[in-house]
């Protein structure tokens, strides 16, 4: 199995623990966004498939969630600060645990995992959202 394969494989082992915190991210998505702000939640996931740094996603929330009214949108029980935390805390943990089963020490390829692991969860979200949405 390549190098790459064994890394998608792993990072797909860590994603199929994300559906409990995804799942209720999804749902505060659904609560704050509604249907009528669908492009919010669509535009992370779009920044989150396309960033080359983790930075552009962690920008994009801060700036959502900076120019959001208290308690509306981003910052509806906490929507924006929650996405930065599992980000920078509990989805940095699990780089670090893909990267060391792995024996990854580039940090190219640190970047990569911790990118690929971001892509998962937004996207997790992304479909619990759109879920949630479905049945309103």
């Amino acid at each position: 199995m390549s190098e790459r394969m064994k890394m998608l494989k792993e990072v797909a082992i860590c994603a199929d623990k994300f559906p409990k915190k995804t799942e209720s991210l999804g749902g505060i998505a659904t609560e704050a966004f509604g249907n009528k702000h669908k492009a919010q939640i669509k535009s992370l996931e779009n920044i989150a498939n396309t960033a080359l740094k983790v930075s552009d996603v962690l920008d994009y929330i801060k700036r959502q969630t900076g120019k959001s009214e208290q308690d509306k949108r981003w910052k509806s029980k906490q929507l924006g600060e929650r996405l930065l935390n599992e980000i920078r805390e509990h989805l940095k943990k699990d780089r670090d645990t893909v990267c060391k089963r792995l024996n990854i020490t580039a940090e190219e390829n640190h970047l990569e995992v911790y990118l690929l692991l971001i892509r998962e969860f937004v996207r997790q979200v992304v479909i619990h959202y759109e879920y949630e949405i479905s049945k309103l």
